[in-house]
Order: C-alpha cells, then sequence, then structure tokens
C-alpha cells in the first residue's frame, strides 16, 4: 500500500506539491505565530523577575470619611517607626521599606544633571531585585550607621562621569557628598533604574526629610498568604494610631504585583488562543484543498476502484488507500512547515540576540509540547481530508466503476 502511495505521488507530482503547499504554508503559519506569541510573553513576563513574587506597593492618600472629631482631607503618612512596627506585628511580611523620593540637581566636580534621588531601607533590595554593572547595593550597616553613600543607575554615571568605574568617586547631592557604592546595570526592564539614584533612608532623613514622612512603601509577603489580608492589617493598624476609619478606601492605594501578575497571565492566556485560532484557520484552509484533491483523485481513480473491487478489494481496503495517502501527504507536508517555521524562529532568535537595542522580546522557539500538538494536528487533518473522498470511492459500485471512461 505505502509502495503505491509512493506512486501515485510521484506520477502526480505537480498536483502533490499543490495539494501539501497549503498544508506546509498554515502548519508554518502556526509555528510562527505561536513562536512569536510565546516569545513575546516570555519577555513582558520578565519584567516581573525584577521583584519578590508577593510584592505589594503602598500609596499614602487622604481621609475621605471623618472619624471622632477629625476632619476629612487629612494627608496620612508612614514613619519609620510605623514601617519597623507593620514588620513586627505582621510575621507574614518578609521584607519591608519606605521609599521617598525628590529631585535633586546632582554635580560632579565639572558637571551637573537633576536626577531622582530615593532614600530606602536596606530590605528594598530584597524585594526590589537590581542587576549591578559592579559594585554592591545598600546593606543594614549603611542604613544603621547613616552612611553617606550612594548606588546610582548607569546612565548617571555616564552623565556625570564618562567612565565605566565610579567606585569610590564622589557626587554632591543637595550640598552633601556621597560615595558611590556600585552601578545598576542599564537593560530594557531597569530604563528607569539607569536614572535613578538610591542613598539610606536613614541618611535621607537626616539632610532632605526630617519630619520623617513616607508617602510610598514596598512590602514582600510570604508565598501563599492572601495580599487582601494583609492589606485590611496593615490599614487597621495605622487607623489605631492616626485616627482614621479602616474602611475609609481612600487613604491607601494598595498596588499587588501578584495581581498585576495574574491579569496579564490571563492576557496572555486570550492571546495564545487567539494566535492558535489564526493558525489553526489557516491550516484549515489547507485541509480542506486536500479533500478537494483527493475527491478529484477519486474521481480520476474510478476506472482503478471498480476493477480493484472486481478483483475482491473491500470497502475499508479502499477507504483505508485513499486516507492513508491524505495522511502521508499532509504529515510530509506538514513537517516540512514545521522545519521551516523552525528556521524562521531560529533566525529571528539570531536577530534578537545580535541585536544591541533592548527588545521587550525574549528569543522566540517551539518546545517539545507544541510540536507534539502539531503532530497530533497533521494526522488529525491528514485523515479528516481523506475520510470524504475515502467513503465516495468505496461506495463505488463496481460494475459502474469498469464503464466509466
Amino acid at each position: 500500500m505505502f509502495e503505491e502511495v509512493y506512486n501515485s505521488i510521484k506520477n502526480h507530482k505537480t498536483r502533490s506539491f499543490l495539494t501539501g503547499f497549503g498544508i506546509t504554508w498554515g502548519i508554518l503559519i502556526l509555528i510562527v505565530l505561536v513562536g512569536i506569541g510565546k516569545g513575546f510573553e516570555e519577555g513582558v513576563m520578565k519584567l516581573f523577575n525584577g521583584f519578590a513574587k508577593k510584592t505589594i506597593y503602598i500609596i499614602s492618600g487622604q481621609t475621605s470619611k471623618p472619624y471622632m472629631a477629625y476632619p476629612i482631607g487629612r494627608k496620612i503618612y508612614f514613619s519609620l517607626k510605623d514601617i519597623s512596627d507593620i514588620k513586627r506585628i505582621i510575621p507574614d511580611i518578609k521584607d519591608i521599606s519606605g521609599e521617598a523620593t525628590q529631585n535633586f540637581s546632582i554635580y560632579n566636580e565639572d558637571r551637573i544633571f537633576r536626577f531622582d534621588v530615593k532614600g530606602v531601607s536596606a530590605p528594598y533590595f530584597n524585594i526590589k531585585l537590581l542587576n549591578l554593572s559592579y559594585g554592591r547595593v545598600i546593606n543594614s550597616f549603611d542604613f544603621m550607621q547613616n552612611r553617606k553613600v550612594a548606588l546610582i543607575g548607569e546612565d548617571v554615571a555616564k552623565y556625570l562621569f564618562n567612565k565605566k568605574n565610579v567606585i569610590g568617586k564622589s557626587v554632591n547631592i543637595g550640598g552633601v557628598f556621597f560615595t558611590i557604592i556600585g552601578v545598576i546595570q542599564n537593560s530594557l526592564f531597569n530604563t528607569f533604574e539607569s536614572r535613578l539614584v538610591y542613598i539610606p533612608y536613614s541618611t535621607y532623613s537626616n539632610y532632605f526629610n526630617k519630619r520623617d514622612q513616607i508617602s510610598l512603601v514596598i512590602l514582600a509577603i510570604s508565598d501563599g498568604v492572601d495580599t487582601k489580608k494583609i492589606e485590611k492589617r496593615i490599614k487597621s493598624l495605622m487607623g489605631e494610631r492616626d485616627n482614621f476609619s479602616s474602611t475609609d478606601e481612600k487613604v491607601f492605594f494598595f498596588n499587588s504585583l501578584d495581581e498585576q501578575l495574574k491579569a496579564f497571565s490571563s492576557l496572555f492566556t486570550a492571546l495564545r488562543n487567539f494566535l492558535w485560532f489564526m493558525g489553526l484557520s489557516t491550516l484549515f484552509s489547507g485541509i480542506i484543498g486536500v479533500a478537494n484533491i483527493m475527491f478529484s483523485v477519486a474521481k480520476e481513480r474510478t476506472r482503478e476502484i471498480g476493477i480493484r473491487k472486481a478483483v475482491g478489494a473491500k470497502n475499508k481496503e479502499v477507504m483505508k488507500m485513499f486516507i492513508v495517502e491524505a495522511v502521508i501527504l499532509t504529515s510530509v507536508a506538514g513537517y516540512i512547515g514545521i522545519m521551516i517555521g523552525a528556521l524562521i524562529l531560529k533566525i529571528i532568535s539570531y536577530f534578537i540576540e545580535t541585536s544591541n537595542k533592548n527588545i521587550l522580546f525574549e528569543k522566540p522557539s517551539i518546545n517539545l509540547s507544541i510540536t507534539l500538538a502539531a503532530t497530533l494536528i497533521l494526522i488529525i487533518s491528514g485523515t479528516m481530508a481523506g475520510f470524504i473522498p475515502a467513503v465516495f470511492a468505496s461506495k463505488l459500485n463496481p460494475v459502474d466503476a469498469l464503464r466509466q471512461e
């Protein structure tokens, strides 16, 4: 039977090529679309790798409800003691840090630029996972000893010094000299960080924020802990201290990275489904083309089928002959499409890898599950394409078939 299928394809090369081209193109489009979608998804999700898994931002607001004798419209801030007590009272919080920001003119010997300066505690760098070109981040000793040290972005180092290694150099921030201890690596995933300067919050508070008012807090909680419960406990604790209602929704604004991650996961699930739909739709067009060609083949071979049935060929054998030919044709054409699709993804990956520009895109590729799914689709496609022509051929009356010219 396989020899007959081979001879049939060989004797009708042009027809076989045109038949298989639709399948090749369909599976190629499917592989490329799914591969590119996967690369884009991994590129976007990599943005979240710069943070601890369960991260919450708390932004302070104003009271919107009267409470006891206190009026509405009061601005609520965190203090360093509040942050310390929250960590002590709520054990599910792994790390917590305030984040105070001001824009300063920063001086070198002969250069001056304006950058945002952030005062943070040492646990901040357990939550926000920065990659360094060299040097180190701010640690607990810098914080406890009020050291005048600074962690700067790569762009800050370039603008102020135009040198690669600036460890030990001094910069003037608001009239205070700070020693550089590290440089943040510049990449697509932290372009904003490359223009920032970090200093210990204790030092920041001494020189630039003596009222100890923190309007932004970042924290990381243990895996499996409900973020909503943590938010309620923090609001309740701060409500008792600063005299506001724990049901006041405008006092604090919570932004959970976990919720954002879930939202992006849902978005990419929908995107994957859409790309599979588009690819399968293109492939389905190819399947219809194969079915039409196989139906024409069945009509062309009517006399041959009549002879086979006259000498004892059963209906199942006739059906099998057409289905096997369709499956082989779609499988071979499909695997050619898979290989071409994989080659295209390799070429795209090469250009991404050799590009000097930061691209929000990981190298696209196809994995084993996609390949197995494509194989299963090809087998089903071939069976579908050959089934109707096979049924037509098997139902031919031998006498009528032999009369066909």
